[in-house]
């Protein structure tokens, strides 16, 4: 990824939300592969990592937070990666419906959505692509 590369989270009108990256958000959306037409299915959009609405489902609207969620990936013992939304890493679990015993079964957590652990299913462990990239250089 290029460092000139931004994050977008797209606020669609069915009440749900995705990220995007690019350089703008029309890079953004034409390298997700939505059509032109994508636009009119939007409510909004906002620039960076953090989730500044919810949806509100009775009224059917997006409602500001008084408080940007963060966004955590979150690396299980189990080789699942789950990203989440929260104000910090406990209250993202929740807001994903964890239980609070859900931290033991965490290998390892982030902020932000990334990718920079492998799963390997014969060992049973997380490994950081960095630690990869040092081991076959």
């Amino acid at each position: 990824m290029n460092n000139d590369q931004k994050w977008f989270v797209i606020y669609w009108l069915n009440g749900t939300f995705s990220t995007l990256q690019g350089q703008d958000i029309g890079d953004a959306f034409t390298k997700a592969g939505h059509a032109a037409s994508a636009i009119h299915a939007i409510d909004h959009y906002s620039e960076g990592l953090k989730l500044t609405a919810t949806y509100d489902k009775e009224q059917r609207n997006w409602v500001s937070l008084k408080e940007p969620y963060q966004f955590f990936t979150v690396y299980l013992f189990d080789g699942r990666r789950e990203v989440v939304t929260g104000l910090d890493i406990k209250h993202a679990l929740k807001n994903a419906g964890h239980e609070d015993h859900l931290l033991v079964t965490i290998s390892w957590w982030e902020e932000g959505i990334t990718d920079s652990y492998l799963y390997f299913e014969h060992d049973k462990l997380w490994i950081a692509r960095e630690e990869l990239a040092q081991l076959y250089k």
